[in-house]
């Protein structure tokens, strides 16, 4: 009798958590998408890369920084 609840509860629980990773993997799509759509706050474009949306960088490198005439100091 034990193992026939524990079965049941086994298969309920399973089945909700699959439900609950299905609804996740839709969200996660929809913000995806609509976050790709959209510019970021200073109007830079989105690079979209294995579904993962990062805005582009203004960073320069430090080769660029020091070829660029900056005033050595100690």
């Amino acid at each position: 009798m034990m193992t026939d609840q524990m079965k049941l509860m086994t298969d309920q629980m399973k089945a909700a958590l699959e439900e609950q990773r299905q609804e996740f993997e839709k969200r996660l799509e929809e913000h995806n998408l609509t976050n790709a759509l959209k510019p970021d706050d200073k109007g830079k474009r989105l690079k979209v890369t294995n579904d993962a949306v990062r805005p582009k960088t203004d960073r320069v490198s430090f080769k660029t920084f020091r070829s660029s005439g900056a005033t050595e100091y100690t």
